[in-house]
């Protein structure tokens, strides 16, 4: 024990005394060393093995819920009754017009034909070519008829509404007709006409003009 604490050699013994501390604060720096490597993994170990918190991200979001459409509810305009198929007298009115008073010589009369339903129901009429009619007279006798040179034809059938009124308008050349429409055919004299429409059945009021 007195070699250990009695340093021998050539050199004085405070140069062996430094040596032992230098390699004795070696050893102690490379045990801190080893302990704070030991230390350290031994956290990380326990970090590792525990629980992890969870955040706010992990969270699940709620499901959002939908809500049921609301249904249509399917409704039908309420449908007018239908009056007769060729509707009656009461339902509909035919009447006429002239587009002028009184005609120069050579101007051709312009006449405008309507059925109009005046009825609250809507109704189905045949207004084609073999409904219609329109003929002038002149002092009770026939002058002309839109059926002499055009008889019959085909059914247009309308639904006419209440109120509604189908129109067609026709242009006489001023001449006299008769029935299959045989040529020549004269022109009309001057002097005061009617004229009066027809659909099917039903007849207007005449509507009074002058040829000049």
């Amino acid at each position: 024990m007195a070699v250990v604490f009695r340093p021998v050699g050539p050199l004085p013994p405070g140069a062996y005394w430094f040596r032992r501390l230098l390699v004795l604060a070696l050893v102690v720096i490379i045990a801190l060393v080893v302990w704070w490597v030991f230390v350290r993994d031994s956290g990380d170990a326990d970090l590792a093995g525990a629980d992890p918190q969870p955040s706010a991200t992990d969270t699940p979001s709620p499901t959002p819920t939908t809500s049921p459409k609301p249904t249509k509810t399917q409704t039908t305009a309420p449908t007018a009754p239908l009056c007769d198929d060729e509707g009656d007298d009461k339902d509909l009115a035919v009447t006429v017009t002239t587009n002028e008073p009184t005609y120069a010589a050579g101007q051709e009369p312009t006449f405008t034909l309507s059925v109009e339903n005046i009825s609250d129901a809507k109704c189905r009429r045949d207004v084609g070519p073999r409904a219609l009619e329109l003929w002038v007279s002149s002092g009770g006798s026939k002058i002309w008829s839109s059926d002499d040179c055009s008889p019959g034809g085909a059914v247009d059938e309308r639904t006419l509404l209440p109120g509604d009124s189908f129109e067609q308008t026709v242009q006489w050349s001023r001449v006299v007709s008769e029935p299959d429409c045989p040529t020549p055919q004269d022109q009309a004299p001057a002097g005061d006409y009617q004229v009066v429409a027809r659909n099917l059945e039903i007849i207007s009021d005449p509507a009074v003009f002058t040829l000049e």
